[in-house]
């Protein structure tokens, strides 16, 4: 089995040099992945198929998958960038500093799925019991903790 997730942080300052980049232009972050979407077929929100969260309006979520894998990606602000422009290929977003409002740290999580029949049905419109685990614990976390300065 080889299901698994990883978490990103970017925290994105005016502070790296803004002055001698280009304002305008987009900041994306651009992953390659074996998964052979055809015609880059992407499935977005699907973070609110898990239910009893309550965070979920602060969360973007897509998925792409073929007959082996589904990939998941879960951001934890509101965009409408994440896209899927060519076959395993994901594309999303990020805000800039001074666009970002309260989202001062950028979080992404990546979820991996194996496709089985055997133990999820794990289609567009039902998530296994694995992601809906990842999902929720990304969207509401157990623990978390805010140190104030």
């Amino acid at each position: 089995n080889h299901d698994g997730f990883t978490d990103m942080t970017f925290h994105p300052s005016d502070s790296t040099g803004a002055s001698n980049t280009n304002e305008a232009s987009p900041v994306i972050l651009r992953l390659q992945i074996r998964v052979q979407n055809g015609e880059g077929a992407i499935f977005h929100d699907v973070h609110s198929l898990v239910p009893g969260t309550t965070r979920a309006k602060y969360i973007s979520s897509a998925a792409i998958q073929d007959e082996f894998a589904k990939v998941t990606i879960l951001a934890n602000w509101p965009t409408t960038g994440i896209r899927s422009p060519a076959m395993g290929l994901l594309e999303i977003d990020l805000p800039r500093s001074s666009s970002q409002g309260m989202w001062d740290e950028l979080k992404l999580r990546i979820i991996v799925e194996d496709a089985s029949v055997l133990h999820d049905k794990l289609t567009e419109y039902h998530p296994s019991s694995y992601g809906k685990m990842a999902m929720k614990d990304f969207i509401d976390p157990i623990e978390m903790f805010y140190v104030s300065s």
